[in-house]
């Protein structure tokens, strides 16, 4: 006597074979048989999801260690791929688990014409299983030989073994096409061989760089390095077929393994070394008065050997932001020959910290600057990085700061900026000192003064401009009274001409 559960099996199964059979039938449109193939699969998950825990068709774990879904996202898997078969029985789920979702167990039972109607491949084609093999096969080895001695050689091999010999079997069932063959199938003759044919390239896409073959040392290596003449080992890359795949060695060959040991694949040449070329500039930039490698050493009060100071450099990088290095260095002078260059330095003129301030600008793009006006502070809050070793000036060179003595060093690297032809260094000094408000009735003529010296025509015009704001106080100062009279009348006729 059947049961209540028999007997809901019977109805919800035939009701979707009937639903199926009106799909082989009927004229409409593609979007219209969309619907009702995923109303079928529905209808079909319906069932499945609705038979009692106990009895014939009971709802065991379809896979459960394969990852595969619940009754209850069946009707959405289908909605996405039953169209294209995407889903597979519960008996296929070893072959495919990765690549399609799994329906529960009890839909094993189900008619051949009631799955094919609702798109369900079985047996599964031959590149599904290819591609699953590839994955599971990669994700295999990634996980490394520890993880693998668990599973055991055997267990590798039988898996492998089982995809293989199935997609083997796929593919030589499909050179026994014949008419009546395509005909139960549907279609055209054409469109059968176009899609049979199509297998076997896909099947080669799929497995060209899949560890899939499993040595008996518990290896995993790509076919193309299996070599089907060779009767043991020669080395990593020329390996002989492992005992469990010797009856599909026409398989191998078939998807890319090699026929000849002069066929095999040669290994794969890696470039796995850091780019130099990537750190060149990094390291480039922190080269400044360093003098491991330098090539020119500024020396003031006769360099270090007299008890004075020196500042190391080197002529590649002064000659390329420097016109006037770049001179220097290419002239027939003794500056322009080979070797160490040793340039005496006047530190009446400026001194080796201005020199460092522009040689840090010129290997790292900018200055060392902190907004704190404690001139020991050495951090930055501008652009860039700190004060420290890894940031800009590298700890070797104190921070500008907006005071009395960062205005002084400003000054004096303008003149740097002027002697060695630094336009950028210059017109970014300039800028810093209108940022800064240093113009002063009190040192507005000295700052003009020194503008002047150093051809710095942008805080020139601005100290004009200030001095013409201020005249009436301005021309009260000591300052105003020593200022050179062709420097007056440029103020003076730039006020009357207001």
């Amino acid at each position: 006597m059947e049961s209540a559960a028999d007997v809901l099996y019977d109805e919800q199964l035939a009701e979707a074979a009937s639903l199926s059979s009106d799909m082989h039938t009927s004229s409409s449109s593609s979007d219209e048989l969309l619907e009702r193939r995923c109303i079928a699969m529905g209808r079909l998950a319906g069932w499945c999801a609705s038979l009692p825990a106990l009895g014939r068709s009971e709802i065991a774990r379809a896979a459960g260690q394969l990852h595969t879904p619940a009754s209850g996202g069946v009707v959405w898997a289908c909605l996405e791929h039953g169209a294209h078969g995407g889903v597979a029985l519960e008996a296929d789920a070893w072959l495919c688990w990765t690549q399609w979702p799994i329906l529960p167990r009890c839909a094993n039972t189900a008619p051949v014409h009631v799955l094919h109607a609702l798109g369900i491949a079985h047996p599964l084609p031959a590149t599904v299983c290819c591609r699953h093999l590839a994955r599971v096969s990669s994700e295999w080895r990634e996980r490394g030989a520890a993880w693998r001695d668990q599973l055991g050689v055997p267990v590798l091999q039988a898996f492998s073994l089982l995809c293989c010999a199935h997609a083997a079997m796929q593919l030589r069932g499909d050179d026994l096409i014949s008419a009546p063959a395509y005909a139960r199938g549907g279609g055209t003759l054409t469109e059968s061989l176009n899609g049979q044919l199509g297998a076997r390239p896909d099947v080669r896409r799929a497995l060209a760089s899949a560890p899939y073959v499993v040595a008996d040392d518990g290896t995993m290596l790509p076919g193309r390095h299996v070599c089907v003449d060779l009767f043991a080992d020669l080395g990593p890359h020329a390996r002989a077929v492992p005992n469990y795949l010797t009856p599909l060695v026409p398989f191998l060959v078939e998807v890319g393994g090699a026929l000849t040991s002069s066929a095999l694949a040669a290994p794969e040449v890696v470039v796995s070394a850091p780019n130099p070329f990537e750190s060149l500039l990094p390291k480039l930039m922190l080269q400044w008065d360093e003098p491991a490698f330098a090539d020119v050493i500024f020396e003031f009060d006769g360099g270090i050997e007299a008890g004075g100071t020196a500042v190391y450099a080197h002529k590649l990088v002064l000659a390329l932001t420097s016109p006037h290095f770049a001179t220097m260095f290419t002239s027939g002078l003794v500056e322009g020959q080979g070797g160490k260059q040793r340039l005496p330095m006047d530190s009446s003129v400026f001194g080796p910290d201005a020199l460092r301030l522009a040689l840090c600008y010129a290997y790292q793009g900018e200055l060392p600057l902190t907004l704190s006006t404690d001139a020991s502070h050495h951090h930055r809050t501008h652009t860039g990085g700190g004060g420290g070793a890894g940031g800009v000036g590298g700890g070797r060179v104190a921070p500008l700061a907006p005071t009395s003595e960062g205005v002084s060093r400003l000054l004096e690297l303008l003149l740097v900026s002027d002697y060695f032809e630094l336009s950028h260094l210059k017109q970014t000094v300039e800028r810093l000192i209108v940022e800064w408000d240093v113009l002063q009735v009190e040192n507005v003529v000295d700052v003009l003064q020194h503008a002047v010296g150093a051809h710095a025509s942008q805080l020139k015009a601005s100290c004009v401009q200030y001095m013409r704001g201020m005249f009436d106080v301005v021309r009260e100062t000591p300052s105003w009274a020593q200022l050179d009279e062709a420097l007056k009348k440029e103020v003076t006729e730039l006020r009357a001409g207001r």
